[in-house]
């Protein structure tokens, strides 16, 4: 019954066509915060991946819902397309740029790889949220995926261990506030305590805007955001990731931000610029200190070493593939030989190329309009607190990914998406 009168729906309607799915993303999301490769099996082959082993589910899923509902696949990802066009365009050019980059027999195919799982959970994802408390879930969902990381930071620091995932050499002279080497690693499942703050600053501001924004009514929810608050930003601190500092106090600005600087026509406008300014600012006074001065240079000349690689290849410049050129030209200009530009922004157009770059800031671009236009069209408070919290994540990620190589990892990949599909979905309600 439920097949027959889908199949009678003419047009494509949200609420109305096909099966959610809402439990195949939530399961997503749990899987991100466990994200470990601990083997590869070959190109395009499964490792031992938590995303990777969804992504055959989900396959399936499609196959069965072809059969009972023969637009659902085509909804599925018309649904990604009407969420954020800007990244369906890099999934595309992503997937073109690393194939083609198999020819000049480059990394990038083991990226687009290691982004697949992502990519396929922004489309279910649009597909599936269709009311606010699907949204208001898979943030709950999002906090309780932090846990396994959470504690094993915890444990990491209070005993020492352990630590699953090896350290790498860059641990051993990462630098504290006052210019001593950090003595205490804490890195849950990374091999560096940058990778769990990348991790964690979504966390801590999700966890923050549902403990103390007017929005959520449970007291048992708003009670776990806030222990979950208070155990991010304790792993934070003890990362020592001085970047996540900033940019989460940056989040913070937008969550507890006047309403009126969030709701006037096309804020979104000063809120990019503001972001643009914040990253120069930033970049300017790390090169100032002590503590920051060698990393800060550091990063500028693996950015440079990137512009110098594409600079004489067109090849590179259009479809990506160029790590072993980045490589060659870091050890020239730089003190750090590197196989990227330690920049996510710039990474693409490592991997996939400038366009893959060009449509990747659009995305991030069009998401942080949709968060703004979702608080500035809201009528509940629900709806104001998702949208606060999408903006603010948004931005603070942004800022936070100039300066680290995140987004090729499967589990950041998948946060990031999470907000750009959250941030849609919000608007699309908000103005129904």
């Amino acid at each position: 019954m439920l097949a027959s009168a889908s199949l009678s729906k003419p047009t494509f309607a949200w609420p109305e066509y096909g099966v959610p799915r809402i439990w195949l993303v939530a399961l997503f999301v749990l899987a991100a915060g466990v994200d470990v490769r601990t083997s590869d099996l070959g190109i395009g082959g499964p490792a031992s991946n938590p995303l990777e082993v969804l992504v055959f589910a989900g396959l399936a899923l499609l196959l069965a819902d072809t059969v009972l509902y023969q637009r659902q696949p085509f909804e599925i990802l018309r649904a990604g397309w009407s969420s954020n066009p800007f990244l369906v365009g890099y999934a595309i050019w992503a997937a073109v740029a690393g194939v083609i980059g198999l020819t000049k027999l480059g990394l990038s195919f083991f990226v687009l790889r290691n982004l697949f799982p992502a990519f396929m959970f922004f489309f279910f994802m649009s597909f599936s949220q269709r009311q606010v408390r699907d949204m208001r879930f898979l943030l709950i969902v999002f906090l309780v995926a932090s846990l396994p990381n959470i504690g094993l930071g915890a444990s990491q620091y209070v005993f020492h261990g352990p630590f699953p995932i090896k350290l790498n050499a860059a641990s051993a002279v990462k630098m504290d506030v006052d210019g001593s080497f950090v003595t205490a690693a804490v890195s849950g499942l990374f091999n560096h305590p940058n990778g769990l703050s990348i991790l964690l600053l979504p966390v801590f501001l999700t966890a923050t805007g549902l403990a103390f924004l007017r929005g959520t009514r449970s007291w048992p929810i708003r009670t776990f955001a806030a222990v979950v608050t208070i155990g991010a930003a304790t792993l934070l601190f003890l990362t020592r990731a001085k970047g996540a500092w900033v940019w989460g106090v940056v989040g913070l600005s937008i969550l507890f931000a006047p309403s009126i600087l969030l709701r006037f026509r096309r804020a979104w406008v000063l809120h990019v610029g503001t972001l643009v300014l914040g990253i120069a600012v930033v970049t300017t006074i790390s090169l100032q200190f002590v503590s920051t001065t060698k990393t800060m240079a550091t990063r500028i000349r693996l950015w440079e070493s990137t512009w110098y690689a594409i600079q004489n290849s067109g090849f590179s410049a259009l479809f990506g593939s160029a790590q072993f050129d980045v490589w060659s030209a870091s050890a020239k200009l730089s003190d750090l030989q590197y196989a990227n530009a330690h920049n996510v922004f710039l990474n693409q157009v490592v991997y996939f190329g400038i366009p893959a770059a060009a449509l990747y800031m659009g995305a991030f671009v069009w998401a942080v309009r949709r968060a703004q236009q979702a608080f500035s069209a809201a009528e509940d408070d629900q709806m104001r607190q998702v949208a606060r919290i999408c903006l603010a994540v948004q931005l603070a990620v942004a800022g936070q990914y100039f300066f680290e190589p995140a987004a090729e990892a499967s589990g950041h990949a998948l946060q990031c998406f999470f907000f750009m599909g959250m941030a849609a979905a919000a608007a699309r309600m908000a103005k129904a």
